[in-house]
């Protein structure tokens, strides 16, 4: 297989292209975090997962970076220590009778050192770039999860109300058609104690008088009897 060399520099800007493709992604779910749509549980799962791979992706890339900075101070300081054996030979050099030689092999040190500074300043340089560019990312990924978070909670706040407020009205109903029966003259045998406190309470607020469930019971018929000209209610 033949091996493609990819300098430090061309490494670099593809690491920051890629910072691009995820800072592109993270405006996707910001866009559609703030566009004032309501989002179901399930959708903004998917937006907290799809930050987590963008996440993941911003911690490779800070891998790769420090990696390199790695690689890069410790080429920089083995290249400094050749120079100074360089310099080294370059004096035994001049002493030996070589001085133009030992003047010109040094110069030539001098140069290659000055651009072995400024290159390595340059990759620091962009090395730092891309690590707070990163960073930043991060945190934008941490505070639009945050919001979605609140979001969840909300969602699952106003479901929870919802099915509180359903079983709400399951029992009202259940205690009005448990009502119905016993005015009607059907015994009760056991039954909900919530249901049969709203038995007592809509009792109560019919008009009718009485402690027990059984005396709101035959006090409301009393009064239905006495409403309908003396019928009274049956089973029937």
């Amino acid at each position: 297989m033949k091996k493609i060399f990819i300098s430090k520099k061309n490494m670099l800007h593809i690491l920051d292209r890629s910072c691009d493709e995820i800072e592109k992604e993270i405006d996707s779910v910001s866009e559609n975090l703030y566009a004032g749509k309501t989002f179901t549980k399930e959708e903004l799962l998917s937006m907290n997962c799809k930050l987590n791979d963008t996440c993941e992706g911003i911690n490779e890339v800070a891998d790769t970076v420090e990696y390199m900075s790695k690689t890069g101070n410790r080429t920089y300081k083995t290249f400094k220590l050749g120079f100074k054996i360089g310099t080294v030979l370059n004096i035994i050099l001049f002493l030996l009778g070589s001085p133009f030689f030992a003047i010109f092999l040094e110069l030539i040190e001098y140069r290659l050192l000055i651009s072995a500074d400024y290159a390595h300043q340059e990759t620091n340089d962009y090395i730092l770039a891309i690590s707070s560019r990163g960073t930043k990312l991060v945190r934008r990924i941490e505070n639009y999860q945050n919001t979605i978070n609140i979001k969840i909670k909300k969602s699952l706040e106003v479901k929870e109300e919802l099915d509180q407020d359903e079983e709400k009205n399951a029992k009202f109903d259940a205690a009005l058609t448990l009502t119905d029966y016993l005015l009607r003259g059907y015994e009760l045998e056991g039954g909900d104690p919530e249901i049969l406190d709203l038995v007592k309470e809509i009792l109560i607020e019919g008009g009718a008088e009485g402690e027990t469930l059984g005396e709101l019971i035959i006090s409301m018929r009393a009064k239905l009897k006495s409403l309908e000209g003396g019928k009274t209610l049956s089973k029937e």
